[in-house]
Parts: structure tokens; C-alpha cells; sequence
């Protein structure tokens, strides 16, 4: 008795095809990693040099299970690379911008290499803790400065609760990579332009995962998440529509995802004292990014995020490629990313730029495979 092939098995072979890219959409449990490893070995056979294919994943824990993967693959068919598992450019995104970095110290503004933690969340503590102590310094001596008043205003927003205001910066600083590029345009109208436009984004996935809903604005959406989910987002037992999606388990939980996410969108438009708030927030953040890279500093320690754009440094500006990104233009000619969902902002401008010129038929690929429903 044979094994019946998957109804999507020629879409997997075509994906094998190293001469072009791809990318693979599949949910979890559905071979994506095992599709990519076989990418992967077909291009061994293609390449003079095993380097000149890189395959990068989110976790160590990930990277050394794809390693352990290839190599047992590459025993199983008696090849001499084996032997010499050195040579696989099997890694993390992270360690991938920490060798970046390496190699272009002055460019990446690291100088000497600092060590790389997991977990900063002490870090970020501390230069949020050092943002507000900037209450303390006045402009001229007689008035306080602008900062100072950000600060004042924030405290008493929070009633003057400085531990609440220490991990809202501190939050913030964890998710800088979200928001660093958009500091200029963090007023009052950019804002509620941007909440405008995530409504409207996300009624469109809620109506692509129940189309039976008619169309409508988020306050209708909202009052259907409201009759089929509970306020702490579970399917409405006496619901009969409610239960019979929670009876499809798993499949269904995109479509509860989304409503919950419907339960908990803050309105259009900001009061006047949000608005005031948030002008508060956004002029202290440079501050508070300026502290964390001197506690960085003091540390010899930074995040992953400074490591992602530390590489970005390094590698140049758009269309301005400095000379490492010249030279690994030239080494890298396949690029294979598992999990691609989870990329965040610095990292995806990363694989940008070192795919940077690269065009169909000119011997380099790219291979992202991924779930968006897991982003």
C-alpha cells in the first residue's frame, strides 16, 4: 500500500525548482520547514561553494534542529559535506546580523563587538528610569525644559505612579524596531490617520475569514464579535453560531483571533487629552532611545533589534550598497528563510537589501516560506 500524495504535492515540487524563487504560504504542520530543507540540498548540487547558500530561521533552538535535519540527510546520501558541517550557513537572523556587524565595525557603529543578550528588559528599564530622570534638568535654570514638561505631563496622566511610566517607556523601548522610522510623523493627525487605516485593514481580514457577514464599518464587526465572543474571548456558549465554529477547533481560530482583536480597537479619533498624551510620548522616545544606547554602552551589551540595525547600517543605504554589501552580494546566491512571519521591520529591510539587484534568471533565489495567520 502506497502513501497517498498531498493535494498540493505539485506545488512542492514546483517550489524545488532552484532556478526561480518562491514563496510558500502553508499553515503549521504542513512540511513548510521539511519543503525548505529539500530546496536546500537540491541547491548543493548547484553552487561551486556550500557557503553561497544561506538558510536562516528566528531561533537557535530552530537553526540547530534544520542543521541536525540537513546533516542527516547529507549521511543518508554519502556526501563528504558530513563530515565538514562547518561549511552550512545554517543560522539565526540574529547571529546572520551579528557576523554583519563583525565585519564592518565602524560602519555598523558598534566599534568593538558587544555582547548580544535575549532578554534586555533590564536594560530597557534602566534607560527608561533615565528618561525620567530628566525631570530634574531645567532649560536655562529657571523654567523647566521641554522634556521635563513631557515627562510632568505623562506622571500625571499616570498619577504620578513612576513605575507605571517606567514600563510604559520601557515597552515602547522593546518595540522601538516598530516605530523608530516613523518619530516624525507621530502627531496627532499621523495617528489617527494610521488607526483609520489599521480598522479598515483589519475588517478586511474578518472579511475574508467570514464572508457571510455583510459588509460594514468596525462598529458593526465589533457588535458581531460581541454576540459570538465573551469579553475574556471565548466562543458564546448559548451561541449557537458560536458553538458550532468552536466545535471546528483549530481551523476556527484565526476567525476568533481577528474578532478579539475587533473587541479591543481603541475609537478613530483620539480625545483632546490623549492627543496631549501622546505628544508627550512621542517627543520624550528620541530622549529615551538616546539613554538605552548609553546604557548599551555602559553594558557592553545590546538587543537583537540594535544588532538588526546595526546590519542594516553595514550593509548601506538603499541604492547605496557599502563594500561588504558589494562582497556578500557576490557570496550569497540562495537565500532560504523558514518562519518568515516572524520577521520583524529591520529584519525584512535586511533580507531587502541583501537581495538588493538581484534579478530573475541571474542565478540567485530566494525561499521564504511561512504562515501569515502565525505573524
Amino acid at each position: 500500500m502506497t502513501n497517498a500524495l498531498p493535494p498540493d504535492a505539485a506545488e512542492r515540487a514546483h517550489a524545488l525548482d532552484t532556478r526561480r524563487s518562491f514563496i510558500v504560504q502553508a499553515p503549521a504542520g504542513s512540511g513548510k520547514t521539511e519543503l525548505l530543507i529539500r530546496r536546500y540540498l537540491a541547491l548543493l548540487g548547484t553552487v561551486e561553494h556550500p557557503e553561497e547558500i544561506v538558510a536562516i530561521t528566528f531561533t537557535r533552538k530552530a537553526a540547530a534542529e534544520m542543521r541536525q535535519r540537513v546533516l542527516k540527510k547529507l549521511e543518508e546520501m554519502g556526501s563528504p559535506l558530513a563530515e565538514n558541517p562547518a561549511r552550512l550557513r545554517i543560522q539565526t537572523i540574529d547571529s546572520l546580523c551579528a557576523s554583519l556587524t563583525r565585519q564592518m565595525p565602524m560602519l555598523s557603529k558598534f566599534g568593538a563587538q558587544p555582547e548580544s543578550i535575549e532578554d534586555a528588559r533590564d536594560l530597557y528599564e534602566e534607560a527608561a528610569l533615565a528618561t525620567i530622570a530628566l525631570v530634574e534638568e531645567p532649560a536655562d535654570g529657571k523654567v523647566p525644559n521641554a522634556v521635563a514638561s513631557q515627562i510632568e505631563r505623562l506622571l500625571d496622566h499616570l498619577d504620578n505612579d513612576v513605575g507605571r511610566v517606567q514600563g510604559l517607556l520601557a515597552d515602547m523601548l522593546a518595540r522601538r524596531d516598530h516605530w523608530v522610522r516613523h518619530l516624525r510623523r507621530m502627531g496627532r493627525a499621523d495617528l489617527e490617520a494610521a488607526l483609520v487605516a489599521q480598522r479598515a485593514r483589519i475588517v478586511e481580514e474578518a472579511r475574508a475569514l467570514y464572508p457571510r457577514a455583510d459588509p460594514g464599518d468596525v462598529e458593526v464587526w465589533q457588535a458581531l464579535a460581541q454576540s459570538l465572543l465573551t469579553k475574556e474571548g471565548e466562543w458564546r456558549k448559548r451561541s449557537k453560531e458560536a458553538q458550532a465554529y468552536a466545535g471546528e477547533g483549530a481551523s476556527r481560530e484565526p476567525l476568533r483571533d481577528i474578532l478579539q482583536t475587533l473587541q479591543a480597537l481603541p475609537p478613530a479619533q483620539y480625545s483632546d487629552g490623549q492627543a496631549e498624551v501622546l505628544e508627550a510620548i512621542g517627543g520624550l522616545l528620541p530622549h529615551a532611545i538616546a539613554q538605552l544606547k548609553l546604557v548599551f554602552q555602559a553594558r557592553g551589551q545590546v538587543d537583537f533589534t540594535e544588532v538588526s540595525q546595526g546590519a542594516l547600517l553595514a550593509l548601506g543605504a538603499e541604492g547605496e550598497p557599502t563594500d561588504l554589501a558589494l562582497a556578500l552580494d557576490y557570496r550569497i546566491r540562495h537565500l532560504l528563510i523558514d518562519e518568515f512571519q516572524d520577521t520583524s521591520i529591520s529584519q525584512y529591510e535586511l533580507v531587502a537589501r541583501l537581495t538588493e539587484g538581484w534579478e530573475p534568471g541571474d542565478g540567485r533565489t530566494l525561499l521564504a516560506v511561512g504562515d501569515p495567520m502565525q505573524s
